[in-house]
């Protein structure tokens, strides 16, 4: 008899009189655990060929703590809650104290469908009496509290200019409450789920994120994470855009907390995991992560004090109250343009140029893309117009010429990518301005100094760059390392520390994919063709040919294929299954786009410089044979390199 075990447990479940719930061959499993004091554990496992989706279950008014594929493909529920929440019902006789609820099953039309009561008995220790008042909160003060939660543009300045985002990108949420006159509050977010309706009652699916009071679930299998604070009464999220109800609308539903800024325990808490560290952290104090700890198992829920709004929504407590975003739509980019969702990738020198055109278009194919140079401005303007095409960008300012900045970069991306990178491309380059200025002039009429303006950060910083870049790769056992060269290695164009930089950059990719062989990571060299870039426009184009430029030259810019050839280019490159066949090769983009077919952003084709129709409309007195050449008809390969024959 249970009267005979002080503190002893006897659960009693019955099934709810309910066509529904009646005994099939595929009922699922369902055990309760009341052996663990003011806890209650369920746990509901589906028998694989189950017609029913049990991530649709509600305890009294909680959703399940976890849902999780089981052993044979069942889907198991798991709901760990204290007996004082959930809308449990307490009565009391002379012997026992009675919890019960219902197991609710949000039904096709959006109905709670009770499935299974769930009853729990606990004998009633001697002298008990109900509590008149228990004080749990230290907080004192005066003032209505006002909770409000949004999703917000990339730096959390004001709200988001639009509701879609792409698989796979951040979305940013600002939650916080307006303390008025009350002392300093901690704002948590205790729970979050994402819904196909704007009520939690409504049919579709659920997704549960934030659980077990804190824990941000998914941060351990992509890259959402809570930002640091900007004040205690704020907490600013990250979520990383889940393939959940694509195409549709999808409503955030949390449940914030407030609490006494001191006091933090495992159902008081912000937690995410760390992949660098490789354990759960607290965002509020890391030095005691300890409390996160119960992230991988349960973590327990304490007493609080409860005003019920109702069984159908989430838990409310006197200071928590479930808020929910305005509708927004996770969209998948079209097939051709997905083929690098979930990749890693770096783009130095990406805020104009060759590296803005190919940052654009590396993200247009799903990737997350890191871009570097050395000023904010124009790294944000890079930004904002990859956040505009859909895609996912992070900039950082790092001067490539400078060894720890490089280390700093690297550093981050293991970091926060868990030691994944896919692609680096070396594209960093301070020397245009210098080549400009000192256009026409020997080597000896010019400052020696013009050599560390065009290869400090053109060459010695993609060396650094792909020495730190191949060790993630290499680790991975995959990678791409992309040097941006041009004709210049292979005979002399515009100075000797230009030809000579180009020439070396060649010799690095070849070099480097000698040393990479068998670690699966290509490295190339890619020449662009002459490119309309912002600084060619404003110095070529723009401007009179320097006294002892051909004029040509001027024309051929003037008519130049756009920035973002050569990202088509390198995602072509990435996707190829036969990659590793052009390791250590140099190839240009005007070839690349004829094995890929691969058209300009205006709808051109890209320029061939090596087909006889180009080259001989170059030579004024044979110009008139470009009409009548050919276009299939190009220059072999090994007649290019007798330009920079050295024997």
């Amino acid at each position: 008899m249970i009267l005979a075990r002080f503190s002893a447990l006897l659960l009693a479940v019955a099934s709810a009189a309910v066509a529904y719930a009646s005994k099939t061959s595929d009922e699922p499993d369902f055990t309760v655990d009341c052996d663990q004091g003011d806890t209650i554990v369920v746990k509901w496992t589906e028998r694989p060929g189950g017609s029913q989706d049990f991530s649709q279950l509600f305890l009294g008014n909680c959703l399940p703590t976890r849902v999780s594929a089981g052993k044979g493909g069942a889907r198991e529920t798991v709901f760990r809650a204290n007996l004082h929440d959930c809308s449990f019902r307490r009565t009391v006789t002379e012997n026992v104290i009675t919890y019960s609820n219902e197991l609710n099953y949000v039904s096709q039309y959006g109905l709670f469908l009770p499935y299974q009561t769930v009853t729990c008995i606990q004998e009633r220790p001697e002298g008990w009496s109900p509590p008149l008042y228990r004080p749990y909160w230290r907080i004192e003060g005066y003032g209505t509290l006002h909770f409000h939660m949004e999703i917000m543009n990339e730096d959390f300045s004001r709200p988001a200019p639009s509701s879609s985002f792409y698989l796979g990108s951040f979305i940013p949420i600002r939650a916080a409450v307006d303390q008025q006159a009350h002392l300093p509050l901690l704002l948590l977010l205790d729970q979050c789920v994402a819904t196909t309706g704007p009520e939690l009652d409504t049919s579709g699916l659920v997704y549960p994120f934030i659980s077990d009071h804190g824990c941000l679930m998914d941060s351990l299998s992509g890259s959402s994470r809570f930002l640091p604070r900007v004040q205690s009464s704020e907490l600013r999220l990250l979520l990383q855009a889940f393939q959940f109800a694509l195409g549709g609308d999808v409503y955030i539903h949390c449940t914030l907390s407030v609490w006494d800024t001191q006091l933090l325990d495992e159902s008081k808490k912000a937690c995410h995991y760390a992949p660098e560290n490789g354990r759960w952290e607290l965002l509020d104090n890391p030095s005691q992560s300890s409390i996160c700890s119960c992230c991988s198992s349960s973590c327990k829920s304490r007493r609080r004090r409860r005003a019920d709004f109702g069984a159908r929504r989430l838990t409310q407590n006197v200071m928590l109250v479930t808020v929910a975003c305005q509708p927004l739509t996770v969209w998948q980019r079209e097939n051709c343009k997905m083929a690098l969702s979930g990749w890693v990738c770096l783009v130095t020198g990406a805020s104009r140029g060759i590296g803005k055109g190919i940052a654009l278009q590396l993200s247009e194919a799903g990737a997350t893309v890191y871009i570097t140079g050395r000023k904010e401005a124009t790294l944000q303007e890079t930004a904002t117009e990859v956040k505009e095409r859909g895609g996912a960008c992070v900039p950082v300012v790092c001067d490539s010429s400078k060894e720890d900045d490089i280390k700093e970069l690297f550093e981050r991306i293991r970091r926060e990518q868990k030691g994944r990178l896919d692609i680096l491309v070396n594209n960093a380059y301070a020397g245009v301005q210098a080549i400009f200025d000192n256009m026409g002039k020997k080597f000896w009429e010019t400052d020696p100094s013009i050599w560390d303006s065009i290869n400090n950060t053109g060459l010695r910083g993609h060396y650094f760059c792909s020495v730190y870049g191949a060790r993630l790769m290499v680790a991975q056992g995959r990678g791409l390392i992309v040097v941006v060269s041009s004709m210049g290695g292979l005979r002399y164009l515009f100075n000797v520390p230009y030809g000579v930089g180009k020439a070396a950059c060649d010799r690095l990719a070849a070099d480097t994919a000698v040393e990479l062989k068998g670690t699966g990571v290509a490295s190339v060299s890619l020449w662009p063709g002459a490119v309309k870039t912002e600084l060619v426009t404003q110095l070529v184009v723009e401007r009179e040919t320097p006294p002892g430029v051909d004029p040509k030259f001027r024309e051929v810019f003037a008519s130049g294929e756009s920035t973002e050839v050569s990202g088509k280019c390198i995602v072509e490159l990435a996707k190829d299954k036969n990659l590793m066949s052009l390791t250590g090769k140099v190839l240009m983009t005007c070839d690349l786009a004829r094995r890929y077919g691969i058209q300009d952003i205006d709808g051109r084709s890209v320029t061939d410089y090596t087909s006889l129709s180009f080259l001989v409309s170059q030579v004024p007195y044979l110009s008139w044979l470009s009409a009548v050449t050919p276009s299939f008809l190009r220059v072999p390969r090994f007649v290019l390199t007798l330009a920079g024959g050295k024997f």
